[in-house]
């Protein structure tokens, strides 16, 4: 088996993309992107180790997978493969014309979506009986132009529009943003000085087509001083981040960076009462990083501990051809997570590649595909791992959906106020 250090990607560049059909692509590779319009959330990146289950746990079950295409319908051509573990298929499915399928499963069985992504495999791992799951492939809009009109704020030399797709600054009453088509969108007017803002002016739900002409009224809202304090942070580690507005729709605005763990200054209103304390952690000769993001009420002051919320680094990913496997190895006891993502790409030019969501830190066997599929197996090819990226939340239901919409959930950027997510990977 031959460790790929080497070619571990971050988990940033291993997200699946929301394209946008002009040059205005969607910024998903952060973890403040905005949410996407079709309800899936925007970016950011994304199970647990389950405990043994109890005696009257169901061990077979219905598993339910519903196929959403990158045109927001269900997709008619996909197939899902369902397995109860890498060696046994119990039945290939061509998804029903809501993009459904269902087969009852042992507990940790695997699904495997095909005929969605060109060259793509997603698998689905680690499943229990019950569940319910929804994937949608990354969606693709066309690109218009939007004319915004702003009332001028005192002080300030420019504006900025922050919509879904990103922001753009001009110098005012007009600004010409270009977005993704969708019929209504959330924006925030953003007053600048020097590059530095000052102001908002928040609005929701705005009908925009190509060529419109909006205007944006009421009152600038000052920026309210939002103080956080960085505590818990292990010994011997380093950190630094900064404080954002965040709100549901909005790509989000820079705050306040934190300064021997202070980070304290004026943080926008996006159209509601959020922030975001983001902190990347790193320790010397530890094999990647870690980013925390805690969500807080926007003004006042806050102490955000992470000492609960870091993970332990791992030491190794490696895939074995032979026995099919990926593993992640911990130098003492594995976490639990709330997903483990990566993908695999084959190294023979084909362009195959497997998406993995599973709810195990350390890793799974892959399902060997039948002979109809052979084009799409990884066989005996090496690969290139992209990943592998661990997510883990204190928030029940924001894990319950990273459960149900596992490619969606690990893109949500904006969460209630109190939840905590932490992301774990290689690269910096």
């Amino acid at each position: 088996m031959a460790s790929l250090h080497a070619r571990l990607r971050p988990w940033w560049l291993a997200l699946p993309l929301v394209c946008a059909c002009g040059d205005n692509a969607a910024p998903q590779g952060s973890a403040d992107a905005a949410p996407r319009p079709d309800g899936a959330p925007g970016v950011d990146a994304p199970a647990v180790v389950a405990d043994a289950a109890p005696p009257d746990a169901v061990e077979r079950g219905p598993v339910t997978i519903t196929v959403i295409g990158n045109d927001g319908l269900p997709d008619a051509d996909a197939h899902v493969l369902f397995y109860d573990d890498a060696d046994t298929l119990v039945e290939d499915v061509a998804v029903d014309g809501a993009g459904g399928a269902s087969v009852d499963l042992l507990r940790g069985g695997f699904a495997v979506i095909l005929g969605v992504i060109n060259n793509r495999a997603t698998v689905l791992a680690d499943l229990d009986p019950g569940d319910e799951i929804t994937y949608r492939a990354p969606r693709f809009y066309p690109t218009i132009d939007v004319n915004w009109t702003v009332p001028t704020y005192l002080g300030a030399t420019a504006y900025r529009i922050h919509d879904i797709s990103g922001q753009v600054e001009g110098p005012g009453p007009v600004v010409v943003k270009p977005t993704w088509s969708v019929p209504t969108t959330n924006v925030a007017a953003v007053a600048t000085a020097g590059g530095l803002p000052l102001a908002s002016l928040p609005a929701q739900d705005v009908a925009i087509f190509d060529g419109a002409t909006p205007t944006l009224t009421g009152d600038w809202v000052e920026a309210s001083t939002t103080t956080v304090t960085l505590a818990g942070v292990p010994a011997g580690w380093t950190s630094n981040g900064s404080v954002s507005s965040v709100s549901t729709g909005v790509t989000s605005v820079d705050g306040p960076a934190f300064v021997a763990g202070v980070a304290t200054g004026p943080v926008l209103d996006l159209g509601d009462d959020r922030a975001m304390a983001r902190v990347s952690l790193a320790e010397p000769g530890a094999f990647g990083q870690q980013i925390v993001l805690r969500y807080l009420a926007r003004g006042g002051a806050h102490t955000v501990d992470v000492a609960d919320h870091v993970l332990p680094w791992f030491t190794s990913a490696t895939w074995d051809m032979s026995a099919r496997t990926f593993t992640v190895v911990f130098p003492d006891a594995v976490p639990q997570v709330d997903m483990l993502y990566v993908t695999l790409f084959a190294n023979d030019g084909s362009g195959r590649s497997w998406e993995i969501y599973g709810r195990r830190a350390d890793g799974f066997a892959l399902p060997d595909l039948p002979a109809a599929y052979d084009a799409m197996d990884l066989g005996m090819a090496s690969v290139f791992i992209s990943g592998p990226s661990l997510y883990r939340t204190d928030d029940a239901t924001l894990a319950a959906a990273v459960r149900a919409a596992p490619v969606n959930a690990w893109f949500s950027s904006v969460h209630a106020v109190g939840t905590t997510v932490t992301l774990l990977s290689p690269g910096s």
